[in-house]
């Protein structure tokens, strides 16, 4: 999880900004003072620092230089904020090494792309997907390190008969029969998306995962290994369509079912991904609630 360093002194603004990353999967600390701000990035060595311009006592903008000095935190991305336009200001901001010039008011869609841009790449990469699974082998128990070494049937064989649960599951009564539920993991961007859907899910029977972003997505799927995954296709950062080859190289996550969920790509182009790329099915946005969960029922032969 990426962390995100806020230095701004107007406490609403904090709040909203703060409650919009987090909303996306962002780690968020947050300073009032540049002084304050200035020790928080040497002790906590965040990814990003957004900092306000117009702060009490010292400028943002010293506060910036001094961070650009510093070789502890010179390497840490800098996007300036500011309500105020003062001429030349944006290309002072370039010259003392700030990546990015955000003017409040900020469209949301700038603001995040901004912060895709300029936000450090320290987190791991799940190109390697050996490097995501290793996070996990440390902690599996020892029928699961034996169960890797064996071949997909067995691991199929396995996870058919619930060998691999580490905890109990609330169970169903459905048609006078006992069940454990299926558990579906969601992986999107969007958290109003994710809670209408999870909403429908779980009133369907469902135990219901979710993940904002990618990384996360891709370690749920190897902690929680669920029955089946919607996975949102256009995402930030990697993408959907690298979650989904790294989860179809793991042998944790390989046979698990993906359905392709996206309201950007067309229907035709939706369907051609899928096709090429080898998930089970797709649902497009806004999706109607009676054809998902037939659509689901379906592939996971309910």
């Amino acid at each position: 999880m990426a962390k995100i360093l806020l230095v701004e002194d107007e406490w609403d603004q904090i709040q909203m900004i703060k409650l919009r990353l987090e909303s996306r999967g962002y780690q968020v600390i947050a300073a009032r003072k540049a002084e304050e701000g200035i020790k928080l990035a040497q002790e906590e060595k965040p990814d990003l620092i957004l900092m306000d311009m117009l702060l009490p006592g010292m400028h943002g903008m010293e506060a910036a230089m001094k961070l650009k000095k510093n070789p502890k935190t010179r390497e840490i991305p800098i996007i300036a904020l500011t309500a105020v336009s003062i001429p030349d200001l944006k290309k002072a901001c370039f010259k003392k090494g700030i990546s990015a010039f955000i003017k409040k008011p900020y469209e949301a869609e700038e603001f995040f792309n901004d912060i895709e841009k300029n936000i450090r790449k320290t987190q791991k990469s799940f190109t390697e997907i050996k490097d995501v699974e290793k996070e996990f082998v440390d902690t599996l128990s020892g029928l699961d390190t034996y169960i890797q070494e064996k071949d997909k049937t067995k691991i199929e064989k396995e996870r058919g008969g619930g060998k691999i649960q580490e905890k109990e599951k609330p169970i169903r009564e459905e048609d006078g029969r006992t069940e454990i539920p299926k558990k579906i993991l969601i992986i999107d961007d969007n958290p109003d998306l994710i809670k209408t859907l999870g909403m429908r899910l779980m009133a369907s029977g469902y135990e219901v995962k979710a993940a904002l972003d990618c990384a996360s997505g891709v370690r749920l799927a190897h902690q929680e290994r669920p029955d089946l995954i919607l996975l949102d296709i256009i995402m930030p950062g990697e993408g959907g369509e690298s979650v989904f080859r790294n989860l179809k190289k793991s042998l944790y996550t390989t046979l698990i079912p993906i359905i392709f969920i996206s309201g950007f790509l067309s229907p035709k182009g939706l369907e051609e991904k899928a096709n090429k790329l080898g998930a089970e099915g797709v649902i497009l946005k806004p999706f109607d609630g009676e054809e998902l969960i037939a659509k689901i029922k379906k592939i996971l032969d309910e």
